[in-house]
């Protein structure tokens, strides 16, 4: 599913066609191994958290070759509307990250919230920005695949803050119990 949302996304970008890139979002499955990661290091499970980083830098890695051999496949042109969205990321980007980041711990975490996650996926944009430093690294535009980069980092950060905070304060820290039950504090 990450292939396929990276190829929507890389194909989106590239048109500029806002409605592509949404259902690239949508398609994309990198938000939850984030939240998974915000949990694993709330439960002080360093060994899941290190699992979970290596999934996130091997997905996104993965996004931004297939961008990149993608953007070799198209025609160059002047980056597009929707490219240049992605690649200045200010506060409220991380703002959007976070509030994203709390909906979708909510969403993982409580069944009767499952129905946000589309949503959360579509507020917080995790594969457009590595779908746009892969086509712009192709091209050669390196300040502006930076700048991808930077936003997708702004998310990244945003929702695994946003996961650690609202587990925690759900209760939901501590560790493993000796008949491995979750100690909630």
């Amino acid at each position: 599913m990450l292939s396929l949302s990276a190829g929507i996304g890389s194909l989106g970008l590239s048109e500029d066609s806002a409605a592509t890139i949404i259902g690239a979002m949508i398609v994309a499955p990198l938000g939850q191994p984030i939240i998974a990661l915000g949990a694993s290091i709330t439960l002080g499970w360093p060994r899941e958290a290190i699992k979970m980083l290596v999934l996130i830098f091997l997905g996104a890695l993965t996004v931004v070759a297939i961008s990149f051999l993608l953007g070799s496949l198209l025609p160059h042109a002047t980056p597009t509307r929707q490219i240049l969205l992605r690649t200045a990321p200010d506060l409220r980007d991380l703002g959007i990250a976070v509030f994203a980041g709390i909906a979708g711990t909510f969403g993982s975490y409580r069944k009767e919230y499952s129905a946000v996650l589309a949503g959360v996926a579509i507020a917080v944009a995790l594969i457009p920005p590595l779908c746009t430093v892969g086509l712009m690294a192709e091209e050669g535009r390196f300040i502006l695949a930076t700048g991808g980069l930077l936003l997708f980092l702004t998310n990244f950060v945003g929702i695994t803050l946003a996961a650690i905070l609202t587990l925690f304060l759900a209760g939901l820290h501590g560790g493993l119990q000796g008949d491995g039950s979750l100690v909630e504090k």
